[in-house]
């Protein structure tokens, strides 16, 4: 094989390579890395990234333990649904029509290409859980007398397992799902920081003069990003 023949073929072999070669892509939902999992790190600190109480998005969806907040999060859809007369239709092709854009949130591949409807089943479920319960938390007369979000313990957990790095939704499916709610004027923003402020160690650090200036100009990739 003469010289030229073996650049060709180099060349074709690389080229061949490079089509296979994934786009780079914006994501900003991650795994814990596994330094941070393992050695002396792991030894009581998993609940730094697995929740306990709620799974948030599909990275841990399924996890056992979770399954009575399940049952929370569907009364908390119907909640939803009836107050602010949407359809569930047209929640869930507000979310099946922005799921490749979730996908490359997500550093890993989510999976559930067989299964596609399970996938916009959960982000669906879970962000108006997350809306829900913002909503709930500003406004008592939206909450059921019996709710035990509202008993003692019970909020504290949910709103650190919020910001857990692997229970993320990417915040531009939360805001497309917010603007559903009907005679609300303050914005999803806002009522983020109204619910992390109203925790003692998250208020030192949400500065109203602060949140002002970036609430009509920032745009948050999740909850953690926007703490």
């Amino acid at each position: 094989m003469d010289r030229n023949n073996h650049q060709v073929d180099v060349v074709k072999l690389i080229r061949d390579e490079l089509k296979e070669v994934p786009q780079i892509l914006e994501c900003c939902i991650y795994r814990v890395p596994f330094r941070l999992k393992s050695g002396p790190f792991r030894e009581g600190k998993e609940e730094v990234y697995i929740p306990k109480v709620v799974s948030i998005g599909p990275l841990h969806h399924g996890n056992k333990g979770l399954e009575k907040m399940e049952e929370k999060k569907m009364i908390y859809l119907k909640d939803f649904l009836e107050r602010n007369d949407v359809s569930l239709e047209h929640c869930v092709d507000t979310v099946k029509e922005s799921l490749g854009k979730i996908r490359k949130c997500y550093e890993e591949s989510l999976g559930y290409k067989e299964n596609e409807h399970e996938l916009v089943k959960i982000i669906l479920v879970d962000a108006v859980f997350v809306i829900e319960t913002l909503l709930k938390c500003r406004y008592e007369n939206f909450r059921d007398d019996n709710d035990r979000m509202f008993r003692p313990f019970v909020l504290p957990d949910v709103r650190t397992e919020f910001l857990l790095l692997e229970n993320q939704l990417p915040f531009f499916i939360l805001k497309e799902l917010f603007k559903f709610t009907k005679d609300i004027n303050i914005s999803l923003i806002d009522f983020c920081f109204s619910f992390l402020s109203s925790c003692y160690i998250f208020d030192q650090w949400l500065e109203e003069e602060y949140m002002e200036q970036i609430k009509d100009t920032y745009e948050p990739k999740h909850l953690v990003d926007l703490l």
